[in-house]
């Protein structure tokens, strides 16, 4: 299905959860990928590691992640 939504033109994709974005990326899509279910602390190194791009809640989840690219 992803494949079809970026051949239709679609810049990014978007998935509920960390998991199913780690999977895309296994699958060898190089699109943007927009994880609804926010990040937590533990995760960022995945989120990193795969080129994801979490939904940020709040002003602290906001503040971890910054710590976290700098």
């Amino acid at each position: 299905m992803c494949r079809a939504v970026l051949a239709a033109g679609g810049d990014a994709l978007g998935v509920a959860t960390l998991d199913e974005g780690i999977e895309l990326r296994q699958f060898g899509i190089g699109a943007p990928i927009i994880v609804v279910a926010g990040v937590y602390a533990e995760q960022l190194d995945q989120f990193l590691a795969h080129s994801l791009t979490p939904v940020i809640y709040d002003l602290n989840g906001l503040t971890e992640l910054e710590a976290a690219v700098a």
